[in-house]
């Protein structure tokens, strides 16, 4: 199989190029779909006491990220984080809500659907319902060669060739999905996303469900194709240690974002990101002389539709930045008001300003008297009605945690970046622990 692309350049031509650029990507599903489906009752809403429900799931809230020939791109997070809708959107499997993504220079929209097939191929997650169990393995493996015009016999040869690439034998050509074990599917699965010799293979979860012996076999599979052929992998996966084998760099995500990328190396030996150390924490350990699996998360994942404001961790996080001044319940409490404000719903909402001050903060210790004040106009401002004024006055006071959402930026080394508020100053996660 030869190395060039449909433009003619060798992949070690444009290696210092990435094949994948991908920019801001967001991918955002309405809650409700059609007119009607999407109008509530709203009291306040003016003459007609109905409004327009434009909210949305936020699977994917800007993702940025390059991949390279050859390289091995990993994407690790929870289950609903955006990993496999961020593969579907590159591939055009889903329309993206906004954001850019260029394949070897060229935006995806300008380049023909038919020539970024070839180039580009996806392995899904269950190799089950992938292959369509009425049709011969064989006839599986020519499709993508099939739509690309390629004469019957030249297509059998190319399908007999991969076959035997991917460790299956030659007389299995004609045989059904279900004569086979899911290791073997998954090769055929491979065979297939090989067969029109592409640049980019996604990998969704490609050893999923797999025995753990059929899995090292698949994925050293992975690796010697990618030797040969000069491949680009995106690979998505839950499994730490699978993307710790073949990955050369990893994305940690977590509610539709990226929170930390680093080589793959550095990131499994020290963690800047909390979520990404309590992640990697997580992971067992199968010797009987260590301490078990000890979580650092707490609480449950936000809802994608209505992410906290802020940084998207910060409900959960372990090493939450509190306001100076403030002890760890009387920002709670603290908090808890500015919330209720912000919903427009005050405890004891019938009662006197002093009262309803009183069954928020009471007189808690740790807190600072300018952010007493600030609670005192706030509640005043709630009782005639003013809002906005309360919520601002609330928000002065508010952690950074929530105030701000952090971007992605380079620290402790240029090969890696984070997105959050703590101040590292090159120190990652094992020294953090120590002190």
């Amino acid at each position: 199989m030869s190395t060039t692309d449909s433009t003619g350049r060798d992949a070690t031509d444009r290696a210092d190029e990435p094949l994948l650029d991908v920019q801001d990507l967001k991918k955002h599903f309405p809650v409700n779909t059609g007119l009607f489906a999407s109008v509530r009752f709203d009291r306040g809403s003016g003459i007609l006491p109905f409004g327009y429900d434009d909210s949305s799931v936020k699977a994917v809230d800007g993702v940025s990220f390059e991949l390279r020939p050859g390289e091995t791109f990993g994407v690790v997070g929870e289950s609903g984080c955006g990993k496999s809708t961020l593969a579907r959107t590159i591939l055009g499997l889903e329309e993206p809500t906004a954001g850019d993504v260029h394949f070897d220079g060229r935006s995806i929209d300008e380049i023909p659907e038919a020539e970024f097939r070839k180039r580009s191929q996806m392995v899904f997650q269950d190799p089950n319902s992938s292959l369509n169990a009425r049709r011969k393995v064989g006839h599986i493996i020519e499709d993508p060669l099939e739509g690309a015009g390629w004469e019957t016999e030249r297509r059998r040869q190319r399908a007999l060739e991969l076959l035997e690439q991917v460790g299956l034998k030659r007389e299995y050509y004609t045989r059904y999905p279900h004569e086979f074990s899911g290791g073997q599917r998954q090769r055929i699965n491979l065979a297939r996303a090989l067969s029109i010799n592409p640049d980019l293979v996604v990998a969704d979860e490609p050893v999923s469900g797999l025995d753990v012996s059929v899995q090292a076999q698949i994925l050293n599979l992975m690796d010697d194709l990618q030797t040969e052929y000069g491949l680009a992998y995106l690979l998505i996966s839950h499994d730490l240690s699978v993307v710790r084998y073949v990955a050369d760099r990893v994305a940690v995500m977590y509610l539709g974002e990226f929170v930390e990328v680093a080589p793959a190396a550095r990131l499994f030996s020290e963690q800047y990101h909390p979520y990404a150390n309590s992640l990697l924490s997580a992971v067992p350990n199968p010797d009987p002389d260590e301490p078990g699996v000890t979580t650092r998360i707490g609480g449950n994942v936000p809802s994608a539709s209505n992410p906290p404001s802020g940084c998207r961790f910060h409900t959960r996080c372990p090493e939450f930045i509190h306001p100076d001044g403030f002890s760890v319940d009387a920002y709670e409490r603290y908090e808890r008001l500015l919330a209720d404000v912000r919903d427009r719903n005050l405890e004891d909402g019938t009662g006197a300003p002093d009262s309803i001050l009183a069954a928020y903060l009471d007189d808690s210790e740790g807190l600072p008297s300018n952010a007493r004040r600030a609670a005192e106009r706030a509640v005043q401002a709630a009782a005639d009605d003013k809002w906005d004024e309360a919520e601002q006055a609330l928000a002065e006071h508010e952690s950074v945690c929530q105030a701000n959402n952090p971007a992605l930026e380079p620290v402790g080394a240029s090969d890696r970046e984070t997105a959050c508020h703590l101040p590292f100053d090159g120190v990652g996660s094992e020294e953090r622990g120590r002190e």
